[in-house]
């Protein structure tokens, strides 16, 4: 632990010390949302201007999947994620911490397990309500992500959502916010990243399961202060998930369904025998590591900890200190406004 710190952590820190927390832990959180709102409204502004040149000077690169990788790639990776760390800048002098802990690749794959199990039920819940919003409303709605995957090269789904989108998410939810926001407490940190993680998607479809896997994410880089541990985690999953789409696309799993008759089905099977083998082979493994991990996480439940926050805030004075600021404010308010649009009827 650092040596800058007031108090150790382990010792409780003076009661009349408490409250002159809150404007540091204040400040902190005003900057993550500030720069949180830099990340999700600088693309769309962003994509609107390049749309427009793109239709005048290129409308055939438009019309093209290319086009979806490249404005991705351009307004969110190489211009809002850099605003978006500059804005959140860097935990005040002795508010960080330097302590690395190491983690075993046995540790790793145990937490791999359970963040399947996660994505499983993150996921059953996700397409439960957007059915019942789907029957409320009349309109239709399909996973962002998947119109995305949908036909997109294998290659570029890769290297953009399997590697390079998990190292940017992680570099600003964990390693950027959290910096900022655990001298404060832990528990907190962890929640607000998380939370944020799953707003930043923008869709009901992911938000339930990435808030899940952010708490993850979130509680092993408080463990080991160490970003490598979340992106590796984070580019594994997104890779795996990818992989699955890759194989998905290669099965006409609809035209099996339209299709009747015991030996038309046995045709269909015997002309796509290994896309389907691949398909249920993918099925099996997701659901075998979750299964697995839902069992490690009955068993393993009671070793979660958190350690004491350095500069704690007074008791039930949180709440200001994490939504008493016009960052975090405009954030929130910004994120669910952005997402209910995402519910309107089509």
């Amino acid at each position: 632990m650092n040596n800058a710190y007031p108090y150790p952590p382990t010792s409780p820190a003076p009661q009349g010390e408490l409250d002159r927390h809150i404007p540091a832990a204040r400040r902190a959180y005003n900057r993550v949302g500030l720069g949180m709102m830099v990340f999700i409204l600088v693309p769309q502004l962003l994509s609107v201007v390049i749309a427009i040149v793109t239709i005048l000077a290129f409308p055939a690169f438009y019309e093209s999947v290319w086009y979806i990788w490249f404005n991705q790639i351009l307004c969110l990776y190489m211009i809002a994620a850099p605003l978006t760390l500059l804005v959140i800048g860097l935990p005040r002098a002795g508010h960080d911490r330097y302590e690395k802990k190491p983690m075993s690749p046995l540790q790793l794959l145990v937490i791999f397990c359970i963040m399947e199990t996660v994505a499983v039920i993150g996921s059953i819940v996700s397409s439960v309500l957007m059915s019942i919003v789907s029957a409320i409303t009349g309109g239709e709605y399909n996973s962002p992500l998947d119109e995305v995957l949908d036909g997109a090269p294998w290659w570029i789904m890769l290297l953009v959502v399997g590697i390079i989108g998990p190292i940017i998410e992680e570099l600003i939810c964990r390693r950027a916010i959290m910096r900022r926001l655990l001298p404060f407490g832990e528990k907190s940190a962890i929640v607000f990243s998380a939370v944020i993680f799953g707003l930043m998607h923008g869709n009901f479809y992911q938000l339930f399961y990435a808030v899940g896997l952010g708490l993850i994410l979130g509680y092993v880089y408080a463990r080991t202060n160490n970003i490598l541990y979340p992106a590796l985690l984070h580019v594994v999953f997104n890779s795996l998930s990818c992989l699955q789409s890759i194989v998905l696309q290669g099965v006409d799993i609809d035209g099996l369904y339209e299709i009747t008759g015991l030996q038309a089905q046995m045709e269909w099977l015997g002309a796509n025998l290994l896309p389907f083998l691949g398909m249920m082979a993918f099925t099996l493994l997701i659901y075998g590591l979750a299964i697995a991990g839902f069992i490690l996480l009955c068993i393993l439940y009671h070793r979660i900890r958190f350690e004491e926050s350095p500069y704690p805030l007074p008791t039930g004075s949180g709440m200001r200190a994490w939504l008493g600021n016009p960052g975090m404010i405009l954030f929130f308010v910004t994120s669910f406004l952005l997402m209910g649009l995402t519910l309107l009827p089509t």
